[in-house]
């Protein structure tokens, strides 16, 4: 269960459980074969990205490494981003004062020094009562006779898909290491399913709603205000969603040097940059940049497939460390 609460947890942000990013890619669309498609395409995706050995040493990877980390930069800095403008509406301090967003990227840095142990952890904790609230906001108002369009747009659905494996990849491998492929299966299959489900209940929900809920930047939220009891504890959820995706794309940034002497300098640089990076706009990033670098991903995480199958790595040669050599 860590595995599928890890992995649902990177794919779970500030877009998912607000519901607009749901409703910008897929509305319109018949939710149900929304839904059902991408539960086959994400437990494939992910499923390969948790069973391939080597993803650091595959070639194509290798290649476009530099723009999956330029990815992972921009994605932590929407998180952050979307931190004070969550700021700004809970505690009415303006997001010029970027509060929210250093606390977390403090508390990120102080995780990942576990490693994906960390990551498993706090996944662990927070996955759970997120799903309850996103099922307890969005099941009392799906139309199961309202599923939105009659088709689906294929390149909505590669692009979104693309985004959040992608953005994760270096996080599943890492976990999937010294997993068998049975458990790896069953983690992305058990993912896909709850994160399609949580799919076509916000879809359904927000369409049956309307355009209170369809207009607003936060969907989700509106439908919470129907039930004032779990509006506040929503908001709080919204904030773990964000924290959750934050340190899924923090990951591969944090463990990028492995010199213990650059080390702090530079988790410290990443850490300032990335707040200072934030200051774009959370709208502006999650707009312009998130489409980008979906179909990156998705087209990347494709062809890195098709090359693992023909060029399968080369194991690493072990480098004995300078006393075993002496014994």
């Amino acid at each position: 269960m860590k595995l599928s609460f890890l992995i649902i947890g990177s794919i779970i942000g500030a877009g998912f459980i607000s519901g607009r990013e749901i409703v910008s890619f897929f509305y319109g669309q018949n939710a149900f074969f929304v839904s059902a498609i991408l539960c086959g395409a994400f437990s494939v995706f992910i499923s390969f990205i948790l069973i391939v050995k080597d993803l650091e040493n595959n070639v194509v990877y290798s290649l476009v490494k530099p723009l999956v980390l330029i990815s992972n930069f921009v994605i932590m800095s929407g998180m952050l981003s979307g931190l004070d403008s969550l700021q700004e509406q809970i505690v009415s301090i303006d997001h010029i004062y970027p509060i929210f967003s250093t606390v977390a990227v403090i508390l990120s840095n102080i995780i990942l020094y576990r490693g994906v142990k960390g990551v498993e952890k706090v996944n662990s904790f927070l996955v759970p009562v997120m799903i309850a609230f996103m099922i307890a906001v969005t099941l009392p108002s799906v139309s199961f006779s309202q599923v939105g369009g009659d088709g689906i747009k294929p390149v909505k659905l590669i692009s979104y898909c693309g985004l959040n494996v992608f953005m994760s990849a270096p996080l599943f491998n890492a976990a999937g290491k010294g997993k068998s492929v049975i458990k790896s299966f069953a983690a992305a299959a058990l993912s896909a399913v709850v994160l399609c489900v949580l799919i076509y209940f916000a879809l359904s929900a927000v369409t049956a709603k309307g355009n209170s809920a369809l207009s607003s930047p936060v969907p989700t939220l509106v439908l919470a205000g129907d039930m004032k009891i779990i509006y506040y504890p929503f908001a709080i959820c919204f904030i773990f969603g964000i924290f959750t995706t934050l340190l899924s794309s923090h990951y591969p940034l944090f463990s990028l040097v492995e010199n213990e002497r650059s080390k702090l300098f530079y988790r410290i640089l990443l850490s300032v940059s990335t707040l200072g990076a934030s200051r774009f706009g959370f709208y502006n990033i999650v707009s312009y940049a998130y489409p980008f670098i979906g179909l990156f991903g998705a087209v990347v995480t494709v062809v890195i497939a098709i090359s693992t199958v023909i060029f399968p790595p080369k194991p690493r040669r072990r480098t004995l460390h300078p006393q075993e050599r002496t014994e």
